[in-house]
């Protein structure tokens, strides 16, 4: 798997910082071994004040502009937001909440993978994102849980 470089330098920002995250999404579902397209990389990061301000030095030290670096220090941690970075192709979606998971308990679950360049991130594992994607009953994430479902079964059958 290749990253796009913004998505790249972001997630190296996050880790240096001690961000704790998940990356979910296409991203993920690309991961699990259903090759698809996606317009932007989502980021579950843990919903919690001590991250917030992680991810304030993570944005401050990536010369993100002040408006964003302030929008980040009013959202309440404690209560659901998404924040969209840049345009498709190359978009960044960070949100604190996944419908049907807990954080703590996903990010438990969750399995590293180390990129090339020796970063290691971490992606929410197949029965999550299928759990998830269950429940927002948009089409594109029904194919995804076809998919995936498949790539579940016959892995468990080896």
């Amino acid at each position: 798997m290749i990253l796009a470089n913004n998505f790249e330098e972001v997630l190296k920002e996050f880790t240096t910082f001690g961000v704790s995250y998940l990356i979910v999404g296409g991203y993920a579902v690309i991961f699990h071994g259903y090759v698809r397209t996606t317009g932007d990389m989502d980021i579950w990061i843990k919903p919690d004040p001590g991250n917030k301000e992680k991810i304030i030095y993570a944005f401050k030290n990536l010369n993100f502009t002040s408006e964003l670096i302030e929008h980040i220090k009013e959202l309440d941690f404690t209560k659901p937001f998404a924040v969209k970075l840049g345009d498709e192709p190359l978009q960044i979606d960070i949100f604190n909440a996944v419908s049907g998971l807990r954080y703590d308990e996903a990010f438990d679950n969750s399995i590293p993978y180390q990129f090339q360049n020796q970063l290691t991130v971490r992606f929410l594992r197949i029965e999550d994102l299928i759990t998830n994607k269950m429940l927002t009953g948009r089409l594109k994430d029904k194919a995804d849980v076809e998919e995936l479902q498949k790539i579940r079964n016959y892995r468990n059958r080896k």
